[in-house]
C-alpha cells in the first residue's frame, strides 16, 4: 500500500512539472505569436495576456509556488517589449507583477515547510551589494539635483529586480526536477525569441548600412539582443550535448543553431564573443578532447574566412578600418565605433580614480563623460560605458565592483561544485548551463553595460538561484530524474 502510495505521489508529481513546463511554455509562445504579428500593446491579444499572466502568476504562487521560476523565466524576456503599464504609471508594470507574485510564492514556499531557508553567505554578500546600489541610485539623485521619491523607487527597483529573481527561485524550488522544468522553459523561449530575430534580420536586409540592418528584437537594442541569445543560448547547447535521448537532443541542437545565426542579425561583435567562449567552456567541461576540436575550427574559420557569413566579416572587419576620428596612436586602427569606446573606457577609469568609493552615482556616466575623457566627446558622440564593469565602478565605486565579482566567483564555484561533485544528471544539467551562461555573461559585459536590465540579466539570476537552491537541497533526497522535466 506505501509503495502505492508512492507510485501515485510520483505520479502527481511528474504531471506537475509537465504542467508547470506547458504553462511557462504557453506563455512564452503567445508574447512571440503577439510580436509576430506586431499586436499593439492596448490590443486586445495584449490584454488577454495581461490577465492570464496575472491570473498563472497568482494561481502558481499559491497552489505550486516550486514552479514559480517557470513563468518568471517566460515573461521577463518579453517584459521590455510588452511592459503592461498598469494605472498609467510606468514604474508598476508587468514585471512588478510577475515579481510580486514571485515574492508571495516564496512565502507560501516558507510557510508550507514551516520555516523559511536561512539566508547564506552568497545572500548575505547579495544583500550588501543590493544596499551599495541604493546608496549609488541616492547619491546619484543628490548629484544631478533631482531628488524625486517616485524616480528613486522606478530607478532602484529597476536595479534590484535581477537579484530579486535569485532570491525568488532559490527560496521557491524543492525538489530537482523544479530545476529541470525552469531550464527546460527558458530553452524554449530562447528558441521563440531566436525565430523573432532571425525574421526580423531577413526583413531589414534591404537596409543601406550595417546600423539599418540590425535586428533589435524584444530588447529593443541590438547589442543586447545579441547578449541575451549568447547568455541562454548555452543551456541549448548543454542540453545537445546531455543524456537525453537523441531526438531531444537534436532539437536543442537545431535550437542552438538557429540561436547562434540570428545573432549574426544583431550584428554584435561582443556577443558572438560571449556565446563562442560560453560554448567553448561548455564543451571543455562535458569532452574536454571537444575543445581541441573547437579550437581547431576557431583556427579554421580565422584563415578560412570566405566560409563564414558576410554579415560577420563586415562586422569584425570594421574593428581594423581606420576611420581617423582621433590622432591617438592606439586609436588609430580602430573603426569609429571602438575608437569611442576606448575614450568612454578611459573617462570611466578616470572617474574611479577620482571617486573610488562612491563613484559618480547611478544614471551620472553619460552626463559626466565628457568633463573625464581624454578626448572631446562631441554632441551625437555615444555615450554608454560599453563595459559593465567600468560602468558600476564609475558610478558606484570599487566596492560594488569587488563584491560583484565575488559574486560572480562565488557563483562559478558552486557551479563547478555541482557538476563535478553531484550525480544527478539534472543537477549537472543545471549546474553546466549556469557556468557556460556565466562565462557568457561576463564576456558580454567587457562590450555592454548589462547588469541592471531584469529582461536581459534576469534569466543569469535566475540560474544562479537554481544552482544555490540544488545545493541547499537535503542530501538524502532521491527522488530520481524526471525524464520530462530533467534538461540533461
Amino acid at each position: 500500500m506505501a509503495e502505492e502510495e508512492d507510485d501515485a505521489a510520483d505520479t502527481l508529481e511528474t504531471g506537475g512539472h509537465l504542467a508547470a513546463i506547458a504553462i511557462g511554455c504557453a506563455l512564452a509562445t503567445g508574447f512571440a505569436g503577439a510580436r509576430l504579428i506586431e499586436a499593439s500593446a492596448e490590443g486586445k491579444l495584449i490584454s488577454l495576456l495581461v490577465v492570464g499572466v496575472g491570473v498563472v502568476a497568482v494561481w502558481t504562487a499559491v497552489t505550486r509556488p516550486q514552479s514559480y521560476p517557470t513563468i518568471l523565466l517566460a515573461y521577463l524576456p518579453f517584459s521590455l517589449a510588452y511592459p503592461f503599464p498598469m494605472l498609467g504609471l510606468s514604474g508598476l508594470n508587468g514585471s512588478n507583477l510577475v515579481i510580486g507574485g514571485g515574492l508571495l510564492a516564496w512565502l507560501v514556499s516558507a510557510l508550507r515547510r514551516h520555516e523559511g531557508r536561512p539566508l547564506i553567505g552568497f545572500e548575505l554578500l547579495l544583500l550588501v551589494y543590493m544596499a551599495i546600489g541604493a546608496v549609488g541610485v541616492l547619491h546619484g539623485a543628490l548629484s544631478a539635483g533631482d531628488l524625486d521619491v517616485a524616480d528613486l523607487f522606478i530607478d532602484y527597483r529597476t536595479w534590484v529586480t535581477p537579484m530579486l529573481v535569485f532570491f525568488i527561485v532559490r527560496g521557491v524550488i524543492e525538489e530537482r526536477s523544479d530545476a529541470g522544468a525552469a531550464v527546460a522553459v527558458m530553452c524554449w523561449v530562447t528558441f521563440l525569441v531566436a525565430i523573432l530575430v532571425w525574421k526580423e534580420g531577413v526583413d531589414l536586409r534591404g537596409g543601406r548600412g550595417i546600423e539599418e540592418q540590425r535586428a533589435v528584437g524584444v530588447m529593443g537594442q541590438a547589442n543586447s539582443m545579441g547578449a541575451f541569445l549568447a547568455y541562454y543560448g548555452v543551456p541549448l547547447l548543454v542540453v545537445s550535448l546531455s543524456r537525453q535521448p537523441l531526438l531531444r537532443r537534436g532539437a536543442a541542437l537545431v535550437a542552438f543553431l538557429v540561436t547562434a545565426r540570428a545573432i549574426i542579425f544583431t550584428y554584435s561583435r561582443g556577443a558572438l564573443l560571449a556565446l563562442g567562449v560560453g560554448s567553448a567552456a561548455v564543451v571543455g567541461l562535458t569532452h574536454p578532447l571537444g575543445l581541441g576540436l573547437v579550437g581547431a575550427t576557431a583556427l579554421g574559420a580565422r584563415s578560412a574566412t570566405s566560409f563564414l557569413p558576410d554579415a560577420v566579416k563586415t562586422r569584425f572587419g570594421h574593428t581594423q578600418e581606420n576611420s581617423g576620428i582621433y590622432d591617438d596612436r592606439l586609436e588609430a586602427g580602430l573603426d569609429t565605433s571602438a575608437a569611442l569606446r576606448l575614450n568612454l573606457w578611459r573617462g570611466g577609469l578616470e572617474m574611479i580614480r577620482q571617486h573610488p568609493l562612491l563613484g559618480v552615482g547611478y544614471h551620472r556616466f553619460a552626463h559626466v563623460v565628457p568633463q573625464y575623457a581624454p578626448q572631446e566627446i562631441r554632441d551625437g558622440d555615444p555615450r554608454d560605458a560599453h563595459n559593465a564593469y567600468i560602468l558600476l565602478g564609475a558610478e558606484m565605486g570599487l566596492p560594488a565592483l569587488v563584491v560583484v565579482l565575488v559574486l560572480l566567483a562565488w557563483t562559478g564555484v558552486v557551479g563547478m561544485e555541482l557538476y563535478f561533485g553531484d550525480s544527478d544528471p539534472t543537477v549537472r544539467a543545471v549546474a553546466l548551463a549556469g557556468l557556460g551562461c556565466l562565462v557568457a555573461v561576463m564576456v558580454s559585459c567587457m562590450f555592454g553595460s548589462r547588469f541592471a536590465d531584469d529582461a536581459l540579466i534576469g534569466g543569469f539570476w535566475g540560474l544562479a538561484g537554481l544552482m544555490f537552491g540544488l545545493r541547499s537541497l537535503p542530501e538524502d533526497d532521491d527522488e530520481g530524474t524526471d525524464e520530462e522535466g530533467d534538461p540533461a
